[in-house]
């Protein structure tokens, strides 16, 4: 398998043109806010897989909205960071993958633990032993997320192709 930095996947994102199919594989730390939460002194770990398009236009897509439904929507600007490339979200000198969300797997939760010095132990939880102290979005109208280079693990990418 090769191995890309995060410097590589913003080169490799000044190559692509037009909208590209991507499979992530993303790793980040679960939202554990709630009051009493027994795992706040644990590192949680959550584990997903998003598929989507990275390098669509969200004005383009509002515009593909409005047609079909006849509501007029107005697009606003980002209430963050900047728009580097049709792909790329720079925040803060952090950069974002941009991606149009198709599916999310259901996430599983990992406990990381350190013992024996630096040795990392993982324990698997199953989601519905945490869901009393995780902050979960089940939103349906989030369909751009924008991802850490840092939470992308693994990533697949395969240009879109029309056939005739």
């Amino acid at each position: 398998m090769n191995t890309m930095t995060s410097d590589q996947l913003l080169n490799l994102s000044k190559k692509l043109e037009g909208e590209v199919n991507a499979i992530l594989h993303i790793v980040s730390p679960a939202k554990m806010r709630k009051t009493g939460n027994p795992y706040n002194d644990r590192k949680v770990m959550k584990y997903s897989t998003l598929t989507g398009v990275i390098g669509k236009k969200y004005s383009d897509e509002m515009k593909v909205v409005t047609s079909e439904t006849g509501e007029k929507y107005e697009v606003n600007p980002r209430t963050w960071g900047k728009l580097i490339n049709p792909y790329v979200v720079e925040h803060k000198e952090k950069h974002y993958l941009q991606i149009f969300v198709d599916s999310v797997s259901d996430p599983v939760y990992k406990i990381h633990e350190f013992a024996d010095g630096d040795i990392e132990q993982h324990i698997d939880v199953p989601a519905e032993s945490l869901s009393e102290w995780l902050t979960i979005s089940n939103s349906q109208d989030i369909t751009v997320r924008d991802i850490k280079f840092e939470n992308i693990k693994r990533v697949a990418l395969a240009a879109a192709w029309e056939l005739v």
